[in-house]
């Protein structure tokens, strides 16, 4: 399975949850504009930042976080996926 990067498995919340941007942000406990710049990539997400969204939204944490590091892997020029695997 591909793993998304982090603008797009925020766009896929708020699809799957049928959220605008201002539910979402409200859910996140965050400003509407924090959440535009960080759906824009303007604002870079840390691992524990990608925690602590996923937790808030009841989601998968590894997936989240993974959509961090497949950002910085796409953003040093590395073609490949990233994927957590078992213990």
């Amino acid at each position: 399975m591909k793993t998304k990067g982090f603008k797009q498995l925020l766009e896929d919340t708020m699809t799957l949850k049928g959220w605008n941007q201002r539910e979402l942000a409200t859910a996140l406990n965050i400003s509407e504009a924090e959440l535009c710049n960080i759906i824009a990539g303007r604002t870079k997400i840390s691992p524990a930042r990608a925690l602590k969204i996923a937790d808030t939204l009841g989601l998968s944490q590894e997936v989240f976080v993974a959509s961090v590091f497949q950002d910085t892997a796409v953003n040093l020029g590395i073609d490949k996926q990233v994927r957590f695997i078992g213990k």
